[in-house]
This record gives C-alpha cells, structure tokens and sequence, in this order.
C-alpha cells in the first residue's frame, strides 16, 4: 500500500510540474524547461514538451527578426 501510495505522489508530482511549467509558458515565458524525472512515458512527455518550448522559443525571435527587419 505503500509502494503505491508513493508511486502514485511522484506521477502527480510530475503531472504538477508539467502543468506549472504549461501555465508558465501560456504567460509568455518561453525559457521554461522541465528536467525529466525518468525515462518513463513522464519523462518522455517532459522531453517533449522541451523541445516544444524550443522550437516555440525558435520560431517567436525568427518572425520577431522579420518584423524588425520591415521597420
């Protein structure tokens, strides 16, 4: 009962991070990053989302260049 209730603490955990980290960047702040907490599907999910975040990070300073470059 244990095991379960801990392993049950640390998916929530992640999930929370997950969700803070979401939240944070819906706010504009696109230099957030999640460390993994695995290589489990949590982890794979964290990963994604930080390449997410690069690519979403990429993309916003390449057309904020264009939009300057047209001033």
């Amino acid at each position: 009962m244990l095991v379960a209730f801990l392993i049950s603490r640390s998916i929530l955990n992640s999930i929370g991070l997950l969700q803070k980290a979401a939240l944070e960047m819906g706010r504009g702040n696109l230099n957030v990053r999640i460390k993994p907490p695995g290589k489990d599907e949590l982890g794979i999910l964290a990963n994604a989302f930080n390449q997410m975040a690069e690519d979403l990070q990429q993309a916003t300073a390449y057309t904020l260049n264009i939009c300057e470059s047209l001033t």
